[in-house]
């Protein structure tokens, strides 16, 4: 690739770039989305104007691709950090991953170039919302939530992998409830800004505590788990099961032996369509299994280790009600609501995946909530 466009006379035309960057970020909100791994961050196709093409290739040609890295310009590295790359941290999934030439070299270069202006521009929606951020639960993957952000079609969206779900188990890591919430916690650090944070089943959970000891990290809050915060919390049926020594192991022994098809019918008896069920059931793996009994054993308690701190939140909360949901209790989620000081919305009909049987649904209820934000 050709040398940086603007950096001849970057002097001369820095009002000429600035009078460019709603056009520019219009378009790259048109065109683009940014996205989590394994998903184009930012495309271009044919018919943009051509004075917005050469700003264009300030984001062009980004790929989520190496987990754990994302390249940075200096301004945006930590102190004493050198060569633009932000390593793992020992834990998490990537972000942005730059492909443009010399992605150290480029990606600065593009970065000073525009003073950094793009980069938050692109976060901002027409809802003026910072980065949405969506963390799935148990037994899943980003994945569940693919048809709700295709619903939503807004370009400043992440969805998070729970470490061992969706990858390998990282060295060292003990995959309880804790190590989950500090990794989250982690992640949003790495975004630089606070963001618009949803979760669903543990994702939810790992919301509650996050906006509980680190509140500063979110402008606004969604969990359907609001009942983990319940000092009462009693868990379902499936998690004693988990949570029993040798019967875990036995149950998640009986599902691996299953085929794709048998255990995805387990999903569909849930309210589950039938596609995004054998999409569930496809990905449930040893490593997952693993995690999600160690995940449930430290979590026994989890009311009363948690409940206490989710009170008097902060920053403005959403707690979603299905009303058909079995391993979630209504009255704990409402109780819960009540001390976070977060609003609710009963989703009649609904039941656990209430993002795969009605996305469409999902994402008004979300739209409406954001809509609320000062």
């Amino acid at each position: 690739m050709g040398s940086w466009p603007f950096a001849p006379d970057a002097g001369r035309r820095t009002t000429a770039r600035i009078a460019e960057l709603p056009r520019l970020v219009h378009h790259v909100r048109r065109e683009g989305r940014l996205a989590g791994v394994d998903s184009p961050v930012v495309r271009t196709w044919p018919g943009i104007p051509d004075e917005v093409e050469r700003g264009l290739r300030a984001v062009r040609r980004l790929r989520a691709e190496q987990p754990g890295s994302m390249h940075l310009c200096r301004r945006h590295q930590r102190p004493g950090q050198s060569g633009g790359r932000r390593g793992r941290g020992g834990l998490g999934p990537s972000f942005i991953l730059t492909r443009y030439g010399d992605p150290r070299r480029r990606r600065n270069a593009a970065c000073e170039t525009f003073n950094c202006l793009v980069r938050p521009l692109l976060r901002r929606d027409s809802i003026g919302a910072m980065t949405a951020v969506f963390v799935h639960g148990v037994p899943e993957t980003p994945a569940v939530w693919g048809d709700l952000l295709a619903a939503l079609d807004r370009p400043d969206t992440v969805a998070l992998s729970l470490p061992g779900f969706d990858s390998a188990r990282p060295a060292g890591f003990g995959a309880t409830m804790e190590e989950y919430a500090g990794w989250l916690a982690a992640q949003l650090e790495r975004l630089g800004n606070p963001v618009d944070l949803v979760g669903h089943d543990w994702g939810g959970g790992f919301v509650v505590r996050v906006v509980s000891t680190r509140p500063e990290l979110v402008r606004s809050w969604v969990t359907d788990a609001a009942g983990i915060g319940d000092v009462e919390f009693e868990w379902h049926d499936f998690a004693k099961i988990w949570q029993t020594p040798q019967a875990g192991e036995d149950f998640w022994d009986q599902q691996l032996a299953a085929s794709t098809e048998e255990r995805a019918g387990v999903f569909q008896m849930f309210g589950v369509p039938e596609e995004p069920a054998l999409d569930l059931a496809s990905h449930i793996n040893r490593s997952m299994a693993d995690c999600i009994l160690d995940l449930y054993r430290s979590a026994v308690d989890v009311g009363r280790q948690w409940g206490p701190d989710f009170a008097a939140i902060p920053a403005p909360g959403l707690v979603i009600i299905p009303s058909e949901d079995p391993f979630l209790s209504a009255a704990s989620a409402t109780k819960a609501a009540a001390r976070a000081d977060a609003k609710t919305v009963a989703l009649d009909g609904f039941g656990h995946w209430w993002m795969l049987q009605d996305p469409a649904r999902a994402a008004t209820v979300l739209r409406e909530f954001w809509a609320t934000l000062a």
